[in-house]
């Protein structure tokens, strides 16, 4: 039993898919395999073969093409110095993600169709194997030396200012030792030797950790050089781009980044901008220094690195396109002329003639004068002096909250005017939302200094002509429910619609709904948690991108699943009419499929599926659990309402749930 549960495991991590293969770093033997897979599964990407190490190991990658001559190229690489295990993580991440990205993303065709891309993971794959094996920070690779040594820098054996004494050593036994001269590493001279046969290379990006930095040429001088101008405006665009991803900062400079890094000779980048004439960068990716980690990234944070260098690599393919996205509409108030694709953000005048604006506050003009003329005085109290800390006033829907101090100074107060109307018979107050609430209060004046209202947080109350008595819908679940009323007037009204509610995880997730929808279109199902949808897939590949209002799913059907990706959980309604299980035939194909659930109350997976056990090869769930019928293996247990799951057949079934 316990060799069929270990071997169960091992089929499981083989057949781990999507974001997860990117939680745990990989061997040089994984990564190969991830970029067959990659160029198998995508009509655009093609596996490249660069040719060997000293040790006779493979520097592979992926090239992406739709074919065409004359066309710009970047490229990009991972793993010159072997320790830095994540920028293999972040470069195969990139070409998994690109081509994923391609058969969805109407952009990144545009931009593929224009530009074609390199991308190498391990382009020292002697010395990733021996970090894995021997020396977690080994740096150079693995060719012998003279004296008995081992291994040359290859960031430092590239014919730009080679050997030219900026963070270099002529000591073979030296971690960045230059080498006998340059190209003399085998690795280099494979990488120059594959580079220069590129066609109109414009771009490069050279992967490293750790420090939190895009660099542009030179590293070796703080002298600029004749494009400055150009690589400090791709190189501010890619460091934004990486910033905003997550939150975290990074930091642009050319030379010694005004002393963020040290100046470095023989840097393949400088080569690749003075030999080639391509604009070449560095990144180093998080963390920002040791204590976050330093060479041994946490895993948990591998996928954010992973974005933030996608994001930032974007940067360069979309100037590389040299294409410019905005609004194309020429009516819009934000028309660009100079766009050549629409990014979405084309926006009119309000009434107010700000482009893009909703028009002026309720009780406010264009000017900002209150169009009642009446005012109240709202006095905002903080007892420690550090701001409210996400407590939150609010005066007829009007928020306020204090200016944050960036120190304590007690006794902070901050006085605003607010337009007033007192023709309406209750104003409706609340407070609330953040901590420390012990350090809220507030008071809310007329004009002549009467205190209508005042307290601290939580509150909810009213101020002005409010009845105590108010007659309605007191039932919560009606559609007509009257939060204020007080008194129940008999008059509630009900759906006769069957809702069901799926929770739904931040991340990635299956889920599928007993509920045939009203309106079936995927974008339309799930419109209640638009702000937090980021994709939907089904099991074809097709996707709904929210960002993009691409749907190229279509309609959801029921007795499919669909993956998720959510930036936060949520919880989702869907209304329509409940189905009889054993009524809908679900269509299952030769291969893997998504199954969705169609059963009101959780059931035995074995149970439930009994009537095609003998077709199925595995079934998982999103985050990998498994039943394996080969090995009498059910980590799954039950079928929950709600959820969904991956099936692998080993033939074409039709199949039908139980009842309820």
């Amino acid at each position: 039993k316990i060799d069929q549960d270990n071997a169960a495991m091992e089929t499981l991590r083989a057949q781990r898919d999507g974001e997860d293969w990117y939680t745990i770093y990989r061997t040089y033997d994984e990564v190969q395999s991830k970029l067959i897979e990659i160029a198998n599964s995508s009509p655009i990407a093609s596996l490249i073969d660069l040719g060997d190490s000293y040790e006779g190991r493979a520097i592979k990658g992926v090239k992406f093409s739709t074919g065409g001559t004359d066309k710009p190229a970047v490229f990009f690489n991972g793993c010159q110095h072997a320790r830095e295990w994540v920028t293999v993580m972040a470069t195969t991440y990139f070409a998994d993600q690109l081509a994923q990205d391609y058969v969805a993303n109407t952009f990144t065709q545009t931009l593929i169709d224009i530009v074609d891309v390199y991308i190498v993971p391990i382009v020292n794959p002697d010395g990733y194997v021996y970090s894995h094996t021997t020396d977690r920070y080994w740096r150079k690779n693995r060719q012998p030396n003279s004296d008995g040594s081992i291994g040359t820098d290859l960031n430092r054996n590239w014919d730009a200012d080679w050997n030219g004494g900026e963070s270099t050593s002529t000591s073979p036994s030296s971690d960045i030792y230059v080498g006998l001269a340059p190209f003399s590493a085998t690795e280099a001279l494979v990488l120059k030797n594959y580079m220069e046969s590129v066609p109109n290379l414009v771009g490069h990006l050279d992967i490293h950790s750790y420090s939190a930095l895009v660099l542009g040429p030179w590293g070796y001088s703080n002298t600029q050089t004749p494009d400055h101008a150009e690589i400090v405006s791709l190189g501010n665009l890619m460091n934004d781009a990486i910033s905003n991803t997550n939150n975290y900062s990074f930091t642009f400079g050319v030379g010694d980044a005004n002393g963020a890094l040290y100046l470095a000779s023989g840097t393949m980048p400088d080569w690749s901008y003075d030999g080639l004439g391509a604009l070449g960068y560095t990144y180093e990716l998080r963390p920002s220094s040791a204590s976050g980690g330093g060479f041994e990234l946490p895993e948990s944070q591998i996928l954010d690195a992973c974005e933030e260098n996608f994001n930032g690599a974007m940067e360069m393919i979309i100037w590389a396109a040299d294409i410019q996205a905005g609004c194309t509409d020429d009516t819009a108030c934000n028309y660009n002329e100079n766009a050549t694709t629409d990014d979405g953000s084309c926006a009119a005048l309000d009434s107010c003639g700000d482009c893009g604006g909703s028009g002026p506050a309720e009780g406010y003009d264009c000017e900002g004068n209150c169009t009642t003329g009446e005012t109240l005085n709202v006095t905002l109290s903080d007892s420690y002096g550090d701001g409210w800390n996400g407590n939150v006033l609010s005066v007829n829907g009007i928020e306020l909250t204090p200016l944050s101090t960036s120190a304590p100074n007690v006794g902070t107060q901050e006085t605003i005017v607010l337009c007033y109307d007192s023709s309406q018979s209750c104003i409706n107050v609340t407070c609330g939302g953040g901590e420390w609430q012990v350090e809220v209060s507030w008071s809310i004046s007329a004009a002549n200094g009467q205190v209508l209202l005042e307290g601290g947080a939580p509150f909810e109350g009213q101020f002005g002509s409010c009845s105590q008595t108010v007659v309605g819908c007191t039932d919560s679940a009606a559609l007509n429910y009257n939060p204020l009323a007080t008194i129940d007037d008999d008059l509630c009204e009900y759906s006769t619609t069957d809702v069901q509610v799926l929770d739904l995880p931040s991340g990635w997730f299956i889920f599928s709904t007993y509920i045939q929808p009203e309106i079936p279109s995927i974008d339309s199902l799930v419109a209640p948690i638009l702000a937090s949808t980021i994709i939907v897939k089904d099991a074809a590949g097709l996707a709904y991108l929210p960002d993009f209002n691409f749907n190229a799913i279509g309609d959801a059907v029921v007795g499919e699943a669909y993956l998720i990706k959510l930036a936060q959980a949520e919880s989702l309604s869907v209304s329509g009419t409940k189905v009889v299980p054993e009524n809908v035939t679900v269509n299952l194909s030769q291969g893997w499929n998504l199954l969705g659930y169609l059963r009101d109350t959780p059931a035995n997976l074995i149970t439930m599926l009994s009537s095609i056990n003998d077709n199925i090869i595995i079934v998982k769930t999103f985050d990998g659990t498994a039943y394996l019928p080969s090995f009498g293996f059910n980590g799954i247990g039950d079928l929950n309402p709600g959820e969904g799951y991956q099936i692998k057949l080993d033939a074409e079934v039709n199949f039908y749930f139980p009842s309820n």
